[in-house]
């Protein structure tokens, strides 16, 4: 993707910036990331808002914290937008695919289903454009910032929104390319349940959401219980 032109702003305050207010905004992002930690999305908002007003920092980790916190809230056009930033301040995309990942789930959340295929499909470009170089690929939070995103999750979730546009046949080879990374990955099988009953096939859907249930996927566990219920299984 191309990248952003660095505004002069931006680039005057990476000159000019004193190491005194840039220790001061760590401190900040230090505080907010323990409120994110303790679940305080509201104080970890307050403080790293009070960092980048400041308009002290070129480091893409706020930027990408401050739009999982924004996630975290369903402001998903506001996170993406900072994704967007923190993808630009970071030299190698490959380093931050999972932003991509995490701007594809948002736009899923905002039911613009081909863009969130768009940005899954280029999460996974990325990642194993990584993979074949032989870089470390990190998978999972850091202090509220995400570095990474497992292969099957990526797939899995492309799959979900390529459902969504009625692509069915990409959709199933996705749930089964996640789970060839895990067997034992349990949303494949309830999407692949989802699918089958949108394409009729009843059949193959109850076979699937009774392993995704077997799994210990709490949703298929709900549903099967419910479908007993109301008597249609």
């Amino acid at each position: 993707r191309n990248k952003l032109s660095k505004s002069k702003k931006s680039i005057f305050n990476s000159i000019f910036f004193g190491e005194k207010k840039i220790n001061e905004n760590e401190k900040l992002f230090q505080v907010a990331t323990t409120s994110y930690l303790h679940n305080d999305i509201a104080n970890a908002l307050k403080n790293i808002d009070t960092c980048l007003k400041s308009g002290s920092t070129e480091k893409w980790e706020y930027f990408a914290f401050r739009a999982n916190c924004l996630e975290e809230k369903r402001e998903y056009k506001k996170a993406i937008e900072d994704y967007e930033v923190a993808i630009e301040l970071n030299v190698y995309d490959e380093n931050v695919y999972a932003l991509y990942h995490q701007i594809g789930f948002c736009y899923l959340n905002l039911n613009n289903n081909e863009k969130a295929v768009e940005f899954y499909t280029y999460a996974l470009q990325l990642k194993n454009h990584l993979k074949n170089k032989g870089k470390e690929d990190l998978e999972g939070l850091d202090g509220g910032v995400l570095i990474g995103v497992p292969f099957k999750r990526i797939h899995n979730n492309r799959g979900n929104a390529l459902k969504n546009l009625n692509r069915f046949d990409d959709a199933i080879t996705d749930c089964e390319k996640a789970i060839e990374y895990d067997e034992n990955y349990s949303n494949p099988y309830l999407l692949l349940s989802q699918i089958y009953s949108l394409k009729g096939n009843e059949e193959e859907s109850i076979e699937n959401l009774e392993f995704s249930a077997i799994l210990g996927n709490r949703y298929a566990i709900k549903t099967i219980a419910n479908l007993i219920s109301d008597g249609r299984l």
